[in-house]
């Protein structure tokens, strides 16, 4: 199960189908008992779309949609009630797809990752959208920070260059240690970012943490990622 779909206490979690469209169940974690929280009669304005869940966090379940096939999916950020399982347009204005600490960022195009792109970012209290940094080469959108940042990998694919985006051009190039292997996933933890790597040298887990850099913290034939908390 992925983290994102796990409510912030553990007691819950969304189950969707393989393709993210309807119906979604929101399913209790201790009895394994489900309920259907969308249904192709309750997505609201967008019928016959996927549904992907960003994250689970306190207000809500975030989603961003898309009309599948070949078609281009639809921006914008949406909010479902797990109790009620109503919908609604938080941002319509970019794919975004990261949420964490009351903030939200995006590319210009669907997805996390983009041959070149812009990254903005949404504040959730506010509403205010802001334009952090332009990248004209490869760029993916790792994960949120505790400090309220977004990590970036950014460059040439399967050569990782890392680096935090603060606020509106304020870009930090994050050094990695020697022979780093691609990025294969990130994921925000209390105390940092763990990234799973996997390469043909080397593969495991690093972490990273504001002010100390990126740690490797085990090594394995394959790319290990964090379970749980991790606190």
């Amino acid at each position: 199960m992925e983290a994102n779909k796990v409510a912030p206490d553990g007691r819950s979690y969304v189950l969707t189908s393989y393709n993210s469209t309807p119906p979604l169940y929101l399913v209790d974690a201790m009895t394994g008992s489900r309920r259907l929280i969308v249904s192709e009669e309750n997505v609201g304005p967008i019928r016959g779309s996927e549904w992907k869940v960003i994250e689970y966090a306190s207000e809500g379940i975030y989603l961003w949609t898309g009309n599948g096939g070949m078609e281009m999916p639809v921006p914008g950020l949406w909010l479902l009630n797990p109790q009620t399982g109503s919908i609604r347009l938080i941002d319509g204005s970019h794919y975004w797809g990261k949420v964490s600490g009351g903030f939200a960022w995006a590319l210009d195009e669907a997805g996390t990752r983009a041959s070149s792109s812009r990254v903005h970012r949404l504040d959730l209290r506010t509403g205010e959208v802001s334009t952090l940094y332009e990248f004209k080469t490869n760029i993916a959108l790792l994960a949120p920070t505790p400090d309220g940042e977004i990590l970036v990998d950014y460059g040439q694919i399967g050569h990782p260059q890392l680096a935090s985006l603060a606020g509106p051009g304020q870009f930090v190039p994050i050094e990695l240690p020697p022979a780093f292997p691609p990025i294969y996933s990130a994921r925000l933890a209390p105390q940092g970012v763990w990234l799973a790597v996997y390469g043909e040298l080397w593969s495991g887990i690093a972490l990273y943490v504001k002010g100390e850099g990126v740690t490797i913290m085990a090594r394995s034939a394959f790319a290990l990622e964090a379970a749980g908390a991790c606190g």
